[in-house]
This record gives C-alpha cells, structure tokens and sequence, in this order.
C-alpha cells in the first residue's frame, strides 16, 4: 500500500460516509478535528492531568477508511541519517546520566516521568511498564532534539527527534 495512515494500517481507502466530518461537527461527541494538521482525535481528560490528552484516529470507526493524511510531519525538520550518525558518535561513551552531565552539560529539560518503555511478556514474566526519566537536549544540533532515557539498571539510550520548523 502506498500511503498508509499507520503502519499498522490494513488500508489506505479514504473513509467514504463522513462520520468523522459529522462528529467533529457534533459538540457531544469527543472528536475534534484539527485544522492546522488535518487531523481527527478524540478528546479525552486524564484524572489528574490539568491539559486535555488527545489520540490520533487513523480511520472512521464506522466504515474502517482511512482519515485524511497528517501534515504534522511537515512542521518537524526530517534528521538526516549523517546528522544521526554525527550525534551518536558524539554520545558513543556514555553510560550514564552522571556521564551525560559530565560530558555535554545539564539538560534543557529533566522529566523524571519523561518515557513509558512497556516490555511485553516474555516466558512466564508478565508485561512490565517502565516509567523513566528522560533528559532533553536542545542546542547540540539545530534539527534534532536529542533525547537520553535512563532505564530502570542505570544505563542510558539515545533518541533522536526533529526540531519544530518555525
């Protein structure tokens, strides 16, 4: 398939019978559409957290088609495969946040809640929900954030984003 909204998506058929368009519409139903990135979502309120949440609907959940294509990849810089290459030789020896902030400096962001890493069940070891803290970098490249995760042992790993084009 060509364009695939997910890549778990077992279509690209446009939704036909415009359910999405007629709910976003309806100011009782918890979909709303985004105009800025052509988007459907539901709405929802997390108890506890004061911003709405949101999550991105692929398809019309009464004809199974396809919702329009997102712009949001447009407004993010795309990190080139060199620029990854660059930053992950820069980060190659750390191990750990202590190495982190001795090498590069303190992060523009500390989440202690940054990253939820879920394991699956493997054997007889049920699924596991990893929440860790995640460190935020800036300013070591003018496409990419780079993102440090610590995990539960102590060890780090790397992630890369691109910036928000402005």
């Amino acid at each position: 398939m060509g364009n695939s909204p997910s890549h778990s998506s077992v279509t690209d058929m446009a939704c036909t019978c415009g359910y999405l368009e007629r709910s976003a519409n309806d100011p009782d139903l918890p979909i709303v559409f985004d105009e800025r990135l052509r988007e459907y979502n539901f709405r929802y309120q997390v108890p506890g957290d004061e911003m709405p949440s949101i999550l991105m609907i692929y398809h019309c959940p009464f004809c199974g088609g396809a919702a329009p294509k997102s712009s949001r990849a447009s407004l993010f810089h795309v990190v080139p495969e060199a620029e990854r290459a660059r930053l992950l030789k820069q980060l190659e020896s750390i191990r750990t946040l202590r190495d982190v902030v001795e090498r590069i400096g303190p992060p523009d962001d500390d989440n202690p809640r940054g990253s939820l890493i879920r394991h699956h069940e493997r054997g007889s070891r049920p699924p596991l929900e990893e929440i860790c803290r995640t460190y935020r970098y800036l300013s070591l490249s003018d496409v990419a954030e780079v993102l440090i995760t610590e995990h539960s042992d102590g060890t780090v790993s790397f992630g890369f984003s691109g910036k928000q084009r402005h």
